[in-house]
């Protein structure tokens, strides 16, 4: 990496041959917003065409409140929509995908989503406490609540992060300051971490992601900060500190991780997403002038193979897109 005055020395030999150069510091650009009715009232059109033909009254159904994201290998979103139980799926432009809703009349508090490879859905339940597994098509497989014994259960788990490679499903078990761990198929493996505040400690843990070495990403909210976990789930490093200034956090909720290992989280305090690689923080965006630009609560947050940052902000009632640039 170039000192700053490596670089300065390289602007002016670049100026010198007429070569362009900019000093513009990242950013994030807004690309859309899907609001509380726009993609999911399209997603209900042959609801609101059968009542056309049969007299019934259209349904228009809306986005309530937003929490998880996530995205599969075509770029498709799966958004967890809280109050209606159920995950609403849209195509990488917020268009409705032509899928019917995930998980309806099974879920109640859907908090965390992950797809994975298959295209099999994951989905946490926060009032249920349990894991649910869904086929490509919406069709439930599994349901799990944790061990048998009852220390073991899930209580309030939030995040869940498919690791394939690892042939297990991690699960943030928030109400017991812990994560736990299953088999691909929600057979429970086992748990890891406790409450406090020290390493490998978790005061509410919510989201998880992994990154480009397969190193788990923890947001551990109460504790303000993100703990980084080995593949065997051992402690390797942590970021984040309660604060008010860049790379600090008053309420971290939601992470991801882009190509890059550029690491976003989204601060529900502070409402804003905070962009970092390396542990260093470069920026944060969510504030604009522009009210209906600006994030409320923001919580889940996913990255698409384009770059693409998906955010749901959760009481703005929609989710917001950006993009970033250099």
């Amino acid at each position: 990496m170039r000192s700053l005055s490596q670089k300065f020395v390289l602007i002016l030999l670049l100026s010198l041959t007429g070569v362009k150069f900019s000093l513009a510091a990242p950013r994030a650009e807004f690309l859309f917003a899907v609001d509380r009715k726009e993609a999911v009232a399209q997603s209900n059109l042959l609801q609101r065409m059968g009542g056309f033909l049969f007299g019934a009254p259209a349904q228009v159904d809306s986005f309530t409140m937003v929490t998880g994201v996530a995205v599969d290998a075509a770029d498709n979103i799966y958004v967890a929509d809280i109050d209606k139980g159920r995950v609403v799926v849209l195509n990488r432009l917020g268009k409705a995908a032509g899928r019917a809703d995930i998980g309806r009349g099974s879920l109640r508090n859907p908090i965390g989503v992950a797809v994975d490879s298959r295209g099999r859905i994951y989905v946490t339940d926060s009032i249920l406490s349990q894991l649910f597994i869904f086929d490509e098509n919406g069709k439930l497989l599994a349901m799990a609540d944790g061990g048998k014994n009852k220390e073991d259960k899930l209580l309030r788990p939030s995040g869940v992060l498919v690791d394939e490679a690892g042939g297990r499903i991690i699960v943030a078990d928030t109400g017991h300051h812990r994560l736990q761990i299953f088999d691909l198929s929600g057979n429970y493996l086992a748990a890891a971490g406790k409450n406090g505040a020290g390493d490998k400690e978790f005061n509410f843990p919510t989201f998880l992601a992994s990154d480009s070495l397969g190193r788990i990403h923890v947001v551990d909210t109460l504790n303000a900060r993100v703990q980084i976990l080995g593949k065997n789930l051992e402690f390797l490093d942590r970021f984040g500190d309660f604060g008010d200034t860049l790379g600090y956090f008053g309420r971290p909720k939601g992470i991801a991780i882009d190509a890059k290992d550029n690491v976003f989280v989204t601060d529900s305090y502070f409402n804003i997403v905070s962009v970092f690689n390396s542990k260093k923080p470069l920026f944060y965006f969510g504030r604009g002038k522009d009210a209906a630009l600006s994030l409320n609560a923001p919580m889940g947050v996913a990255v698409n193979s384009w770059g693409e940052i998906i955010v749901a902000d959760s009481q703005g009632q929609k989710i917001d897109v950006f993009k970033l640039s250099w």
